[in-house]
This record gives structure tokens, C-alpha cells and sequence, in this order.
């Protein structure tokens, strides 16, 4: 906080004293405001409780009160600003909850009341706001629940009422100015759950405009007074010349007569009257405007004939919504009349005739929605109509024909979304006239369940979504006669049990989500001759259960999830070879399917999962090229597989077996071989891929295998131990051919031919006892966690393996019972990778002294081998700080045949006396 200035207990931020921040607790009771304060800083007395009421009568100079300045001052009981001449803002929360306050005196020159300034002064009851006030910020006089008078008839230049200004004032009576710029929503309170309780009790406004704008902020108008309006026959009129009807003061006979002055009749006029039950509009020539919810549920309003009002222009939103009672309209003689607006006779559920002058342009949305009684549109003498708004005749289930006029001078251009949604009775549509009309929008015809022939716009373009949507009566389809179209919707003919037969456009590109999804009855689908046609989206005909033959187009790309999952009856699958991608569940559920030939699709990219999940029938045959294929692709978890997977290579072959496929499902182009258990990807039998799950105890390889792939065996507990005898040829072991056997035991004599072992291969196999290594004369690497976790391998012995180049990390990681290894030999061991002995803590010696070409032991290699003595080669160049240990946790004994070596074992901070100099003597210094 910056530098304070203090005069007579107040507190200021400048040295001029301009702007008052707060005072001293020893002031009390009346707070005298100096004269030279223009500013009074934010929260400068908030919460103060000593202070009953406030002096400004020398602030001429005061122009602005900042935010929360005043707030909860629980004491103050009056505000007297009248001498503060030049006092233009009170900004947001400045006086906030002072329930104590009674009486405010604005000043003239005020222009602002800003966000909450007044907020919960409870104890208020009039107020008479200045002539220059411009603005009344949100919830400025909120929740002042004893006013009972707010005068702003003076407020010449009051341009804004802003929301909840006034809500909660539920006493209070305001009276308007004669000129206001806008009234924002609930300013003046609002109607919640049906209860009025946080409206002000009354509004007087000088004239309608004013009070249109009081009730187009949602004030309701029997709570609204019009000065000077005019009483005559029981109507009440907004201007002498009683052309503006605003309302009834008593209705004979249940029979409103207008009479001929009338040129408007006002915003909810006759709103929720159930005793009209006629309005004679015979005289009515001048009428012009019905203004929106004039005669809203006049449920006792049976008919309305327009014929005397010649120029009747317009009938606003909701004017007739809701009475239930009408049972015919008729505006036929209107020469002037334009547009019905929204929702102007929704609701009319007894409406049964409607005959609209030849002169309508638009009928707006949700115009003649939910009137169920109507049985008949007739179009064919409208032919200005161009618009047919959304909704506007959605739910009239009784609606059996639409008739469109045969001329091709029609001007009918947009049917609006949902126009038609639900007409359950409606049995035919022919727009086949209608050269102008390019789009069928969003669920025009949704839910339509009796229609069963749509004949379209010839210049066609596009079929919104979900358009056609539940048409279940729908029989046929031909699309391939529109030959603009270019996109059909997401949903377009979703659940059209009914359809039978589809025709697409021949330049379709794509097919959308779920556009024939649920077609039951669909049980052909040719799409041969559809060579732009690239995609099928999600879902696009998923749940065609009819479907039994489905030919793909030349070009196709991409098949997207759910595309036809369900389609159960479809037998068999030939694929492009175009094709990408296989989305998630494209052919789910397909349980009748009993081939999907794949083979040609060399650009596959990916089958992602559950693709094929639950086609227990199928046998897939896949491509030689594969890029992706997910887990459970051909399955499903907890789920049915499909019956077989036919393979070309192995490379293909170890993708699907890597997406959780059973390897005994798996065939080999031309057939896997099979001999006693053991499966084969060729007929020669030298690369071995698995079993079928019937060997146990003793696993001897044959002899005619050279290469054991990966995860041939994984996880198989019932080998007890492995025979390698007689595959003197076996060159290769792969990454986890073994892993996680875990009852394999005894020594393993792996073949002279032996040239890798790759990553993973014995991982976790914990009872192996012993590995022999010394017949392996061609052997070069040794893959990482080889031998991870084989917890009660006791000896490892790789003497003689004189090409073995690499010993990969964590090969012997965990290997806690090891205790002897035999390194001899072993001239090419270049390096010794990390933490390849690490935690083998019962390992006594390792003897690396004849690797001769050995360079780098790399970090954590012997870490947690306390008990080993370590013995190096005269080689090593690298050695990582931490290969034996660190701190307390070193290798018992380093054997270092040079002093070079010896160095390179000192620079680790490796305690020397632990370092055992083989052949020559370190000098002390």
C-alpha cells in the first residue's frame, strides 16, 4: 500500500486529499465528508457500524463513489446528495446490504447506479431518481423488499434498465419515464415456477411503447397501467384514437367485438381469457397488427374468421397459442398479409381448418405446431409461399396430405428443420415439381411412420440430418435420380424399417453416420457402382439386420466404427483393395459371417478393436501388408472370437497374435502346418509359431526347427521342461518365445546352432535351474530381460561362446539364487549392457578376465551384488559410476589386472582397499 495522508481522522491517498480511502475508529455517528474529496475509494468504509448517517453537504466537488465504498454500514439511515452537485457515478456494491437505510436524495447530476449499489437495502420504501440518470446497473435496487414507490417518470435521458435492477421489490409501484432506451430482461423482476414473487407489484408507463418494452422484458401486462388509455364497451384502448387495444374490462356474452378503429391489438390483449369465445373481427378494416400472445390460451376461442380485416398484415409469435378450443381460421380475404410467426397457433389441438390468403410469403417456425386435429394442408393456391418454417407443423399426427400446386412457377424455396417432424399420418410427399428447392433440412419428416412414397426436388442437393428419420413405412428409395446430391445426413433414414431397396446418387463420396441405420428390412446392398464413393461412416447402416449381401464400392477408403455392427445376416465380405482403415466395431455382432477376404487390401493401414468382435462364424483372411492391428480386433473381451484368422507371412501373423487372437485359431495361407501339437507357419515345418495348447511336462523341440518365434509359447504353465536335443539347426530363439512359463525347470542346453536370443525369451520362467550355453559356439546376442526374474537360477555357463558380442540389460535382473557363471572364452563380449546382474546378490565371483575385447560395463550392471567378486578383463575402457554399487552397497572384490584398469575402478569413488591390483603394486603417495 503506497503513502497515506491523514487529516482530522480521515485517511486519503494524495497529498491534495481528492480521494478519501477511509478514517480513524474514532470517528462515529454522522460522518462529515471534506470538502475537498472528489473520490471516495473503494471499500473505504465498509463494515463500518459507527457511522448513522453521512454529510456530503460540502462535497461539490464529489464525483464518483467507488465500489463497496459504503457497504454493510448496518447503521446508516439516510443518503443526502442533493448538494453534490457534481456527483455522476455511484458505482457497483457501494451501499450494499445497509438494511438501516430509509430515505435516499439523489442528486441531479447523477448518470450511473452501477451492479448491486443498493443490493438488500431492505428498509428503503421511495425513491424519485434524478433527470440526467442514464443507467441502473443488475441487481442495483435487488431484493429491496419495503419500497413501494419508484419514480422514474423524470429520467428523460435514461437509457438502460439493466437485468434484475428492481427484482424482489415485490411492494413496489414504478412509474416510467415517457422516453426509455432499453429494459432488460427480469429488470423488472420475474415469474418463477409459476409464482410471481419476485416481481414489482405494478408498473405505469406513459404510453404502449413504453409498454411493450416493460412486457418484452418479460413483465406480465395485467400488472401494467397505461396513463391516458381509454375505457369504452368494456375495452380498454392505449391512445384516444383507439387504435392500439391493449385489454377487456368486461366481455359480454363471451364475444370481444373489435371495432373499426382498432389498427393494433396489443401484446397479451386477451392472454389467458377462457371466457372469450368468439372475437368478431368483422369491421376490423384497419387492423394491421395482432401482437405476440395477444389471445394466448383462450381456450374458449372456437373460431376466428378474418375476413372483414382486408389489411391484416400480421399475426405475431404465440397470438392464438394454446387455445385448445379453435376449431377453424380462416384469412382468406387478407390481400396484405404475409408471414404467420412463430408459434402463433401452436398448441390449437381442436384446429381442424385453415384457409391462408393467397398474399402469405412465410409461415414461421412451430407455426401450427402440436395441432393434432388438422387433417389437410392445402398449398396449391399459395404460390408467393416461400418458406415454410422449422417446426411449423410438427406433431400434427392427424395431418394425412399435404397438396403442393403442379406449377413449376411455385416459389416454395425452404422447408425449415422439423417442419413436418412427427406427422404420423402423413402417407405421401411429391416435391417433384419444386425446381428451386436444393435442401431438405434437419428432420423435416422425422418420425413420419405412415409415409410410404417421397418423391424429392429434382436439383437436389443435400438430405439433412435425421430428414427422413423413423419413416418406417418408407418401401423404396431411389436417391441415383438426383443427380446433385451430394450429401446425405447423419441419420437421414435412421429406423426406416420398412425400406426394402436404396438407390444412392452416382457422385456420392461418403455415406454418413448412421444415415440407414436400423433399415431392417434392407437385404441387398450393391454399392459396385459407386467409384467416387470413399467412406461409410459411424453407424452407417449398423442394425440392418435384413442385410444379407453387401458388395463394396471399387474405391472405397475408409470404414468407420459401428459402420455394420449388428448386420446379422451377412454371409460374406469381399473388401477393395483400396481400403485404409477398419474402425472400432465396424462389423461387430455379425454373427452369421462366415468369410471376409481382406487379402487384396495391401494399403490396410489399421483394424482397430472389436472390428470383427462377436463374428464367432467368420475366417478373416488378411493381406500380406498390415499396418495396425488392435487388441481384440477379431474378438472381444469375455467375448466370442472369430473361428480363424488366415495369415500370409509371419510378420502378419505376430500382429494378430499380438491382438489377443488365439494362435490355435490362426491358419497359414495354404493351411498352418500342424505336427503333435506344435504349430508351424510353413510346410516345411522350420519355423515354429506355437502349440495347440495340448503339450505338457516335456517340450521337445523338432528337429526340423530353426527359428522359435515370438510369443510362441507365452505364458503355457503346463511345460515342465524344454528338450532343444534335436533341432541341431535351431538358429533363433525370439522375444518372449518363453516368457512367463513359469513351471519350466532344470538345466536348459541350448543347441550349438544357436545364434540370438531375444528379448524376454525365459522371462519370468522362476524354476529354471541352470543355463548351458557352452555348445554355442555361433551365438552373438543375448536380449534384454532375457532371464528377468528366474529367481532360482542357480548357473550360467557360456564358456566357449567365442562370438557372443552383447549380454543385453536386466538379462539376469532378479536372478537372486544365481551363484556361478562361467565367462571363459567368451573373446568377442564387447559389452556387459545395465543392470544385467543387478539384485543377484548371492552371486560370489564373476570372472571376465578372458574377454578379451570387453569395453564397457554400463550403469548398475553388478548393483546389489554385495557378495561378488568382480574380476576385469586388461580391456575396459567404460565404466559406469554405479556398476558396482555406490556408497554402502559396493561389490565385495574388484580384480584389476593393470593400472589403467585400476584407475578407471578408483575414479567411482570405489573404496580402495576393496581393489585387488592382480600383477602389479600400486605405490602409495
Amino acid at each position: 500500500m503506497g503513502k497515506r495522508f491523514t487529516e482530522k481522522g480521515f485517511y486519503f491517498e494524495d497529498a491534495e486529499k481528492t480521494i478519501l480511502v477511509g478514517c480513524s475508529n474514532e470517528i462515529a455517528g454522522i460522518l462529515k465528508i471534506p470538502a475537498t474529496t472528489v473520490t471516495i475509494g473503494e471499500e473505504a468504509f465498509t463494515e463500518n457500524r459507527a457511522i448513522t448517517d453521512i454529510d456530503f453537504s460540502a462535497c461539490t466537488n464529489l464525483k464518483t463513489i467507488e465500489m463497496g465504498a459504503f457497504s454493510y454500514c448496518q447503521e446508516l439511515i439516510k443518503l443526502d446528495f442533493s448538494n453534490c452537485t457534481s456527483l455522476v457515478s455511484l458505482n457497483e456494491a457501494a451501499f450494499f446490504e445497509c438494511p438501516s437505510l430509509t430515505e435516499i436524495i439523489f442528486p441531479s447530476s447523477l448518470t450511473e447506479i452501477g451492479e448491486k449499489t443498493f443490493y438488500a437495502c431492505n428498509n428503503l420504501t421511495k425513491l424519485k431518481f434524478p433527470p440526467n440518470l442514464r443507467t441502473i446497473g443488475q441487481h442495483a435496487f435487488a431484493d429491496c423488499k419495503n419500497i413501494t414507490y419508484l419514480d422514474l417518470s423524470a429520467c428523460i435521458s435514461l437509457d438502460k434498465i439493466s437485468t434484475a435492477a428492481f427484482r424482489g421489490c415485490t411492494q413496489a409501484e414504478v412509474k416510467m419515464p415517457a422516453s426509455i432506451g432499453t429494459i432488460e430482461k427480469y429488470a423488472l423482476g420475474e415469474i418463477s415456477d409459476n409464482d410471481d414473487n419476485f416481481l414489482c407489484y405494478s408498473v405505469t408507463v406513459p404510453d404502449y411503447k413504453v409498454c411493450k418494452k416493460v412486457m418484452i422484458s418479460s413483465y406480465p401486462l395485467y400488472r401494467i397501467t397505461v396513463e391516458n388509455r381509454v375505457i369504452e364497451n368494456g375495452l380498454c384502448f392505449a391512445d384516444a384514437e383507439k387504435t392500439i387495444l391493449i385489454g377487456e374490462e368486461d366481455i359480454q356474452n363471451g364475444i370481444v367485438k373489435i371495432p373499426e378503429t382498432v389498427v393494433n391489438i396489443g401484446a397479451q390483449a386477451f392472454a389467458w381469457n377462457e371466457d372469450i369465445t368468439g372475437v368478431d373481427f368483422s369491421g376490423c378494416r384497419k387492423l394491421d397488427n395482432i401482437e405476440s400472445s395477444a389471445f394466448v390460451c383462450c381456450t374458449g376461442l372456437v373460431h376466428l374468421d378474418f375476413s372483414g380485416c382486408v389489411n391484416l398484415g400480421h399475426i405475431y409469435y404465440s397470438a392464438f397459442y394454446g387455445c385448445t378450443g379453435l376449431k377453424s381460421l380462416n384469412l382468406s380475404d387478407t390481400k396484405y398479409f404475409a408471414a404467420i410467426k412463430g408459434n402463433a397457433f401452436e398448441g390449437c389441438t381442436a384446429l381442424e381448418e385453415i384457409d391462408l390468403p393467397s398474399s402469405i410469403i412465410e409461415i414461421d417456425e412451430e407455426a401450427f405446431k402440436g395441432c393434432t386435429s388438422l387433417k389437410k394442408f392445402d398449398l396449391s393456391k399459395y404460390t408467393h409461399l416461400e418458406i415454410i418454417g422449422a417446426g411449423a407443423f410438427e406433431g400434427c399426427t392427424s395431418l394425412t396430405e399435404i397438396i403442393f400446386p403442379t406449377t413449376s412457377t411455385f416459389a416454395l424455396a425452404k422447408i425449415g428443420k422439423g417442419a413436418f417432424k412427427d406427422c404420423t399420418s402423413l402417407t405421401r410427399l411429391d416435391l417433384s415439381e419444386y425446381i428451386n428447392f436444393p435442401t431438405i433440412e434437419d428432420s423435416t419428416f422425422q418420425g413420419c411412420i405412415g409415409l410410404t412414397e417421397a418423391l424429392l426436388p429434382p436439383n437436389l442437393i443435400s438430405i439433412g440430418d435425421n430428414a427422413f428419420r423413423g419413416c418406417s413405412g418408407l418401401r423404396k428409395m431411389d436417391l441415383s435420380a438426383y443427380p446433385r446430391l451430394t450429401g446425405i445426413g447423419s441419420g437421414a433414414f435412421y429406423e426406416c424399417r420398412g425400406l426394402t431397396e436404396i438407390s444412392l446418387p452416382s457422385d456420392i463420396t461418403f455415406i454418413d453416420s448412421h444415415t440407414f441405420s436400423n433399415c431392417s428390412d434392407l437385404t441387398s446392398l450393391d454399392l459396385s457402382n459407386y467409384t467416387k464413393l470413399k467412406s461409410i461412416e459411424m453407424g452407417a447402416f449398423s442394425s440392418c439386420k435384413g442385410l444379407t449381401e453387401l458388395i463394396f464400392p471399387p474405391n472405397l477408403n475408409h470404414i468407420d466404427k459401428w459402420a455394420f455392427s449388428m448386420c446379422e445376416n451377412i454371409t460374406e465380405l469381399v473388401f477393395p483393395e483400396t481400403l485404409l482403415k477398419i474402425r472400432w466395431d465396424a462389423f461387430r455382432g455379425c454373427s452369421n459371417l462366415l468369410s471376409a477376404d481382406l487379402s487384396a487390401c495391401d494399403m490396410l493401414e489399421e483394424i482397430r478393436e472389436g472390428a470383427f468382435g462377436y463374428c464367432e462364424n467368420a475366417n478373416i483372411k488378411l493381406p500380406a501388408k498390415i499396418g495396425k492391428i488392435e487388441e481384440n480386433a477379431f474378438s472381444y473381451p469375455n467375448g466370442a472370437c472369430c473361428k480363424n484368422v488366415t495369415v500370409p507371412n509371419f510378420e502378419v501373423y505376430r500382429k494378430v497374435v499380438a491382438s489377443n487372437y488365439h494362435k490355435d485359431k490362426i491358419i497359414g495361407e495354404g493351411g498352418l502346418a500342424v505336427e503333435n501339437g506344435f504349430l508351424f507357419l510353413d510346410a516345411e515345418k522350420t519355423t515354429l509359431i506355437g502349440s495347440d495348447g495340448t503339450q505338457s511336462g516335456t517340450l521337445r523341440i523338432p528337429a526340423t526347427v530353426t527359428t522359435i518365434e515370438e510369443a510362441a509359447f507365452k505364458g503355457m504353465e503346463n511345460i515342465s521342461k524344454i528338450d532343444f536335443f534335436a533341432c541341431k539347426g535351431l538358429k533363433s530363439i525370439k522375444k518372449g518365445a518363453f516368457q512367463d512359463c513359469e513351471n519350466i525347470s532344470g538345466t536348459l542346453m541350448f543347441p550349438a546352432g544357436l545364434e540370438e536370443l531375444g528379448e524376454d525369451a525365459f522371462r519370468n520362467c522362476q524354476r529354471i535351474d541352470a543355463l548351458d550355453f557352452s555348445s554355442c559356439t555361433n551365438l552373438k546376442c543375448i536380449g534384454g530381460q532375457a532371464f528377468l526374474n528366474c529367481r532360482f537360477l542357480t548357473k550360467v555357463n557360456f564358456s566357449g561362446c567365442a562370438k557372443l558380442e552383447t549380454i543385453g540389460w536386466s538379462s539376469f535382473f532378479h536372478c537372486h539364487g544365481l551363484k556361478e557363471t562361467d565367462f571363459s572364452g567368451c573373446t568377442s563380449l564387447i559389452d556387459i549392457k545395465s543392470n544385467t546382474f543387478e539384485e543377484c546378490y548371492n552371486l560370489p565371483s564373476v570372472d571376465l578376465s578372458e574377454c578379451t575385447n570387453l569395453t564397457d560395463i554400463s550403469f548398475k550392471a553388478f548393483f546389489g551384488c554385495t557378495k561378488a567378486k568382480i574380476k576385469l578383463p586388461t580391456s575396459i575402457e567404460k565404466i559406469a559410476y554405479d556398476a558396482f554399487n555406490c556408497k554402502r552397497s559396493w561389490c565385495k572384490k574388484i580384480i584389476v589386472p593393470t593400472k589403467d584398469v585400476y584407475e578407471k575402478v578408483a575414479a567411482l569413488k570405489y573404496p580402495l582397499d576393496r581393489i585387488v591390483c592382480e600383477g602389479f603394486v600400486i605405490e602409495e603417495e
